[in-house]
């Protein structure tokens, strides 16, 4: 025998979205602002909207402003954790030879030269 269901998913949607409809405007912005870039913003607002209602689904409650700005904020803040650095600082640099110091005192003195021309 099935049991039976007391709210379909599309019923719990609705009432998902008009639990955080009024606070869609405010979380964009403030995606935004935490990404500086637009397509971040979104891509933040929409993992911020899934984790929402996946906790949401798992204990239906109230949904406050603070509460989806909490999601957002710690959301960044893993994304950043997770980011890899674009340089290795860790990495021996005694490997590369040393510059030869007689190229940079030729461009110095031509530099030199030219101030002197134009001035």
């Amino acid at each position: 025998m099935r049991p039976l269901v007391k709210k379909t998913p599309v019923k719990l949607e609705k009432e998902f979205e008009a639990a955080i409809k009024a606070y869609i405007q405010e979380l964009q912005k403030y995606c935004l602002s935490l990404t500086k870039s637009k397509w971040d913003g979104e891509d933040l607002m929409q993992v911020t909207l899934a984790n929402a209602y996946i906790g949401w689904l798992n204990r239906p409650r109230p949904i406050t402003k603070a509460y989806l700005f909490r999601i957002a904020s710690n959301t960044r803040i893993d994304g950043y954790r997770k980011r890899k650095p674009s340089e290795d600082m860790t990495s021996d640099l005694t490997e590369f030879k040393q510059q030869d110091d007689s190229t940079s005192d030729m461009v110095y003195q031509a530099i030199e030269a030219s101030r002197r021309t134009i001035t």
